[in-house]
């Protein structure tokens, strides 16, 4: 019996391991903003593994696409992870309609976590109707939306800096709506730009929705999870790898433990 509860133990502490800790919850899929308003991002810990306010970077950017190919379109700020908001100046983009979704990431592309689609209108509020019936999971089309013209409200003075990623995003399973991300060459001129300009999703269903409290999007509206550049991730893997290790010795202690202290059946 003891031995039966060890390995359960161990078991469940490992399935905690792989779980995604950031839980976004704003925008969600009933949002609607205009060209110069603010949109609040906002996200929660999810209560797993790793806690969120021991990332002190937390990276996170502005993307469209569809489940299978998402697109890489602005860096909205890196701040630490217990801050658990910043605001964005919402750009004119085209084409107006809910394509569009935030990608959070601590450079660990496992951990990325995606809020839903939301829809950007045109300066006139006008947008066109979402599309009907909702696209099966995982086959949502989405649209190649592009930035015609930055906000030219503030940008948030919460952010820590400016930097931008080494690979694209998308939405989430368990804090998500919004695909997962690997990284494409950059199509971008500026040294700041991610090296990714486009992602092939590969593993996430980016159609699943947070099975948290909070969760309010529709499943059809994530994004697909991708791939992460070789040369991006091969140091944050290493940490996390690192992380895992740390967690699952405790856990296989503290297992060990308890299975001794319990009485035999």
């Amino acid at each position: 019996m003891k031995s039966s509860f060890l390995v359960i133990y161990i078991i469940l502490s490992i399935s905690g391991l792989i779980n995604a800790w950031v839980y976004p919850t704003s925008p969600d899929s009933n949002s609607v903003f205009k060209p110069d308003s603010v949109i609040k991002v906002q996200w929660k810990d999810d209560n797993k593994p790793q806690n969120i306010a021991s990332v002190p970077k937390l990276k996170v950017f502005f993307m469209s696409g569809s489940d299978q190919e998402q697109i890489y379109l602005a860096t909205v700020g890196e701040v630490p992870g217990s801050q658990l908001t910043i605001d964005y100046p919402c750009p004119q983009v085209d084409p107006v309609g809910k394509w569009y979704f935030f990608r959070f990431s601590d450079g660990n592309t496992t951990n990325d976590a995606y809020t839903t689609r939301f829809t950007i209108s045109d300066s006139n509020g006008n947008y066109p109707p979402a599309q009907s019936p909702a696209p099966a999971p995982g086959k949502n089309p989405g649209q190649n939306g592009k930035i015609v013209s930055n906000s030219t409200t503030p940008a948030a003075t919460s952010s820590i800096s400016g930097g931008t990623p080494t690979s694209t995003p998308a939405s989430s399973n368990n804090n998500s709506n919004v695909p997962a991300t690997n990284a494409v060459p950059s199509t971008q001129s500026s040294p700041s730009a991610p090296s990714a300009q486009k992602t092939q999703s590969s593993n996430a269903n980016p159609n699943k929705q947070s099975a948290g409290p909070g969760s309010n999007s529709a499943t059809s509206d994530s994004a697909s999870s991708n791939k992460t550049s070789k040369a991006s991730s091969g140091a944050s893997s290493s940490a996390s790898l690192l992380g895992c290790a740390k967690e699952l010795a405790f856990s296989v202690i503290v297992g060990f433990t308890l299975s001794f202290l319990m009485p035999s059946i």
